[in-house]
């Protein structure tokens, strides 16, 4: 397909989209909107509407995070150049919610996404490995975005937040702090809703228990400040086990019922295709126009950008589940080290399994930097090693935790021999 051809079917595509809207409006269904920067999932959902909430659900490394960073920074972008429909007016902002990420690590996603180098490289890296090009690159990358699109975007990670309390109240000051100072959020990406849930009462019970409350504090807030809200969550039970073109939202939410009031609800997998392109697909399980049939639309993903590219296809290609391609560095060496004698000596363990945070690592493990710093590169080299953290509550306080079986900690140590 030539340039022209591709810019001809992209917008057709919006003209799909911006159709839609303008349909929506007469019925007095929209009042104000963003325009959505992928032109085939713009045609699925319209637009972004004020006051509503999306749900994007998936398993664990099926690129939330990258997709609704990619997202953020298109939007962004469209509101210097955009297509046609409603875009971002220079006084108003869209905000980033890290509830999983610190500043630092946040930074590091966001240099990542705007400067096409993997985060990975720009965290662990030492800087005398650096080369002359590479470092321009990177500053350059960054400080011409940051002089543009980045001035619009704010964020709070998860090192603004010292108790139960404060993620309600800082983040109902910030927005309210945006609105009087006349630079109004009108699009804000939460990563992720099942770590906000845990500040809610009812998370002492179970962190299910407390996803309806989470979700219906958020849709009061995307009403009250008059935004978007986008929320990335992990579902009841991994996807992966269940047929995609017989997915529904049961599968997804399982019994989460209000969780299933959100006005649009989109289930994410990455996947590759025997060739070796990336693609991701979007299955939009519903819209704020009803459930209707299953949508499925497909994004092929560039690494080399590390963006998701629409090229006008709803259906998406016959595609093999990511293979895992852990990172084996020093630190994760230290960590298979440290958790094998763990299980040698029974520390930390209940049954057959480690149960552990990441702090605990640090006496057995040589990180550099601040604590914080070192419990970042701890948590992202137990991830490079295929190691997910669940979330527990532990004297009133939400607390990230790792339970691996020590049959596969055994599984490493041989493999690192």
């Amino acid at each position: 397909m030539t340039d022209n051809e591709n810019a001809s079917r992209q917008a057709a595509f919006y003209d799909v989209g911006t159709v839609a809207v303008a349909e929506a409006v007469k019925q007095g269904g929209l009042t104000s909107f963003l325009s959505v920067p992928f032109p085939s999932l713009a045609a699925a959902i319209s637009g972004f509407r004020m006051g509503d909430l999306t749900i994007i659900m998936g398993d664990s490394w099926a690129g939330k995070t990258t997709f609704a960073l990619d997202l953020v920074c298109r939007l962004l972008e469209m509101g210097w150049n955009g297509p046609r429909g409603s875009i971002l007016k220079p006084n108003e902002r869209i905000g980033w919610l890290a509830l999983e990420d610190d500043a630092e690590t946040f930074a590091t996603r966001l240099a990542g996404k705007v400067s096409g180098i993997p985060p990975h490289l720009i965290m662990y890296r030492n800087r005398e490995d650096w080369d002359e090009e590479e470092l321009e690159h990177l500053q350059a990358a960054t400080g011409n975005w940051q002089a543009r699109e980045g001035m619009q975007l704010v964020h709070l990670c998860r090192d603004a937040f010292e108790d139960n309390e404060s993620v309600h109240t800082s983040l109902e000051l910030w927005l309210a702090h945006l609105r009087n100072e006349g630079n109004p959020c009108r699009f804000l990406a939460l990563d992720y809703l099942q770590l906000l849930a845990l500040y809610f009462p009812s998370a002492s019970t179970s962190v299910w228990a407390s996803m309806g409350d989470a979700f219906n504090w958020l849709l009061g807030l995307a009403q009250r400040y008059t935004l978007h809200i986008l929320a990335l969550a992990i579902p009841r039970k991994p996807l992966s086990g269940f047929r995609r073109d017989r997915l529904t939202m049961s599968d997804v939410l399982g019994p989460m019922t209000q969780i299933a009031g959100a006005q649009n609800i989109i289930a994410i997998y990455k996947g590759f295709t025997p060739d070796g392109r990336g693609w991701a697909t979007l299955d939009v399980l519903k819209t704020r126009f009803g459930r209707g049939t299953l949508r499925k639309i497909a994004l092929r993903f560039d690494d080399d950008t590390l963006s998701f590219i629409d090229e006008g296809g709803l259906e998406p290609p016959s595609l093999k589940p990511e293979p895992v391609r852990a990172r084996v560095g020093e630190v994760e060496t230290q960590i298979v080290q440290a958790l094998a004698g763990w299980a040698e000596i029974g520390k930390h363990c209940e049954d057959d399994r480690l149960v552990f945070r990441a702090n605990d690592l640090l006496s057995d493990v040589k990180v550099e930097g601040t604590q914080r710093g070192q419990e970042t590169k701890l948590g992202n080299a137990l991830r490079n090693l295929g190691y997910q953290s669940q979330n527990r509550r532990h004297e009133g306080m939400p607390v990230k935790c790792y339970t691996i079986p020590i049959k596969a900690v055994q599984q490493w140590a041989k493999r690192l021999e």
